[in-house]
C-alpha cells in the first residue's frame, strides 16, 4: 500500500493505468455463504423474501460487494444457477456504475467453496471503481486476489498473476487517494472556519454560542483524525 505523502508520479502514473471507463478483476471466493433468493422477475432477495422460488449462494465476495455498493435497485439474476448453485451471474447497478459478477469454480469440479473465482466486471466513473473496490478489500480483510490455487486460477482468467495484483492494487490506491483528499478538504474546511469564528460571532444573533460552534469544530476536526486513522489501516468503516 502506498503511504501517505509518496503520491506524486507513483499516482499520476498509475491513473494512466488504469482504463478510464472499466475494470475487470477477478476474486476468491472462500465461502458460499450467504444464501440468496430469486424472485419470480429474476431479482436477488434475501432468505427471508416471500413469494421466491429459486435460489443461490452468493458467497463472501459477492456479498460485501453488494454491501459496498450502496443505495442500488434489487440486482439482477442474469444467468439462473442449475444443479450448482453457486454458479451465477449477477448485474447490480444505479445511474453511474454498472458491475457485473459471475461465480464459477477453476478447481476440484465446485465440490467447495474455495473453488470458485468471481470475475468483477464494473463499467462507470473510475473514482466510483476505485471507491468499491478499497471497500470491498476493506470489508473483507484480506486480499482477494490471492487464490487458493494461483496456478488453475490464471490459467482460469488468463491473466498473469502480477498483472491481476497489480489491478487491484492500482484501484486500491486510487480510492484511498479520493478519501485521503476528502479528509484533507474536510479538515482545511474546519480550520477555515475556526480562524473567522471571532468575526461571525459579531454578526450573530442573539441566542448563539460561540463556544458550542468552537466545540462542533473541534469534534469535526476529531472526527478526520479517525478517519485518517482507519484510512492508513485501509479500513473504510471509519471514514
Amino acid at each position: 500500500m502506498v503511504k501517505d505523502g509518496q503520491w506524486g508520479v507513483s499516482r499520476i502514473t498509475k491513473e494512466m493505468e488504469l482504463n478510464s471507463k472499466e475494470s475487470l478483476l477477478h476474486a476468491q471466493v472462500r465461502s458460499g455463504d450467504p444464501e440468496m433468493k430469486i424472485d419470480v422477475d429474476g431479482r436477488l432477495r434475501h432468505a427471508n423474501f416471500p413469494g421466491a422460488e429459486g435460489s443461490l449462494y452468493l458467497g463472501d465476495v459477492g456479498d460485501a460487494l453488494l454491501r459496498c455498493f450502496g443505495v442500488h435497485e434489487p440486482p439482477r439474476v442474469t444467468e439462473i444457477p442449475g444443479f450448482d448453485q453457486q454458479i451465477w451471474r449477477v448485474v447490480i447497478s444505479d445511474v453511474e456504475l454498472c458491475v457485473t459478477i459471475e461465480s464459477r469454480p477453476y478447481w476440484g469440479f465446485g465440490l467447495f467453496s474455495s473453488c470458485f473465482l468471481n470475475s468483477i466486471h464494473m463499467v462507470g466513473p473510475l473514482n466510483r471503481r476505485a471507491r468499491l473496490i478499497f471497500d470491498l478489500c476493506a470489508s473483507l480483510g484480506r486480499n482477494p486476489w490471492e487464490a487458493k490455487w494461483p496456478g488453475r486460477f490464471v490459467k482460469s482468467t488468463n491473466i498473469p498473476a502480477g498483472d491481476e495484483k497489480h489491478t487491484w492494487e492500482s484501484l486500491i490506491e486510487r480510492g484511498q487517494a479520493d478519501l485521503s483528499d476528502s479528509i484533507d478538504a474536510v479538515r482545511s474546511k474546519a480550520h477555515e472556519l475556526e480562524k473567522v469564528l471571532p468575526s461571525l460571532a459579531e454578526l450573530a444573533p442573539d441566542g448563539w454560542e460561540g463556544d458550542l460552534a468552537l466545540e462542533e469544530i473541534g469534534a469535526a476536526l476529531a472526527e478526520c483524525d479517525v478517519a485518517s486513522d482507519a484510512l492508513h489501516d485501509r479500513s473504510a468503516a471509519g471514514v
